[in-house]
């Protein structure tokens, strides 16, 4: 997983996050019914949303970073689990360069791991696994 929510946790390092903020954390995370009680959803592609939903806990908020371009859900799952959801711009171009900047001074830079062309079925096998890091 990856995208615009990865580094999070370098920002909240690095800057005046509050202790709300800071318990929070990012959510990045296929588990077990009813187990989150927060998603920030950072896909900006057309997904599913029933999946995500049914892992949070009554009363819980899936907030929307990205921009799909339409929600489709059980609107008997939010009665019934009484979940709120949320949107949030990101910014613009102007933020997006203060934020390379500000991730260049601290040293923040996105853990990835490359992979030859040549392993490309390897790597997928292990995506299939939930066998990676990143």
């Amino acid at each position: 997983m990856g995208g615009v929510g990865l580094p999070e946790k370098n920002f909240r390092n690095q800057g005046n996050a509050s202790s709300k903020e800071a318990q929070l954390g990012p959510v990045f995370s296929f588990a077990l019914d009813k187990s989150l009680d927060f998603i920030i959803d950072t896909a900006s592609g057309d997904h599913p949303f029933d999946p995500y939903v049914g892992t949070l806990k009554t009363a819980g908020i899936l907030v929307l970073v990205g921009a799909p371009s339409e929600i489709k859900l059980s609107p008997l799952r939010l009665l019934l689990g009484m979940i709120t959801i949320s949107g949030s711009a990101t910014g613009g171009t102007k933020d997006t360069q203060e934020m390379q900047d500000f991730c260049g001074i601290h040293k923040i830079y996105p853990k990835v791991e490359i992979v030859p062309i040549q392993s490309v079925n390897e790597a997928l096998e292990r995506l299939i696994k939930n066998d990676v890091k990143y």
